[in-house]
């Protein structure tokens, strides 16, 4: 029974792990990792606001914005 089990966690170990080299490089995983929260507060506090009254066009707009202010920053 040992011997199973062992090799059954192995074997869960392993899928977790995702196969090593399959997925996204490591640079990619980087890029798109947002900052903490903490970080970020400043910017919350000015854009909550306007992104709530707006309609649905306006915020995919806003959240375009965003998304390229965040990607200025880490280059």
């Amino acid at each position: 029974m040992e011997i199973e089990s062992m090799v059954a966690n192995s074997a869960l170990i392993k899928a977790r792990e995702g196969g090593g080299s399959k997925g996204r490089s490591w640079k990619w995983r980087e890029m798109f990792r947002f900052s903490h929260i903490s970080q970020c507060a400043d910017l919350a506090m000015t854009i909550g606001e306007a992104f709530e009254t707006k309609s649905d066009d306006l915020r995919g707009e806003c959240g375009s914005s965003i998304i390229q202010r965040f990607f200025r920053t880490q280059v």
